[in-house]
C-alpha cells in the first residue's frame, strides 16, 4: 500500500459507509421522516458507481476517437481497495462491490484488490 508510484491514488472506499444509512435514518426518524438532505446525500452515494462508469466510457470513447460514448467490452480494469476505509478489510455495503458488478455487467474484465 506504500507503493510510490500511486501516491496521487485515492486512499482507499469508494464512498461513504454502512454509517451513512444508519445515520440519515436516525436524523430522519427525529425530522419526522422530512431529511431531505440526508436523503440526497445517500442518493448521491448510491449513485456513485454508476458516475464512474459513465465517466470510464466517456473516456473509453475519447480514447478510441468512436461515438460519444464507448464500450467497456473486453477492457481489463481495476478496482483498488473494496472496503469502505482505509486499513481496513470491512467491506460491509462497500459500493466497490456494486461498481464490480456493473464492470462485470459491461462485459469488462475485472481484477480487485
Amino acid at each position: 500500500h506504500r507503493y510510490r508510484r500511486a501516491a496521487g491514488f485515492p486512499s482507499a472506499g469508494l464512498t461513504a459507509g454502512p454509517r451513512l444509512f444508519r445515520d440519515t435514518m436516525q436524523l430522519a426518524a427525529y425530522c419526522r421522516h422530512t431529511f431531505s438532505l440526508g436523503h440526497a446525500a445517500m442518493l448521491v452515494n448510491e449513485t456513485m458507481p454508476e458516475c464512474l462508469l459513465e465517466q470510464a466510457r466517456r473516456a473509453l470513447a475519447r480514447k478510441r476517437c468512436v461515438g460519444l460514448v464507448g464500450s467497456l467490452t473486453g477492457v481489463r480494469c481495476g478496482v483498488l481497495g473494496m472496503a469502505f476505509k482505509p486499513d481496513s478489510d470491512d467491506a460491509r455495503e462497500s459500493l466497490a462491490f456494486k461498481l464490480r458488478r456493473l464492470l462485470l455487467w459491461e462485459g469488462a474484465e475485472v481484477l480487485c484488490a
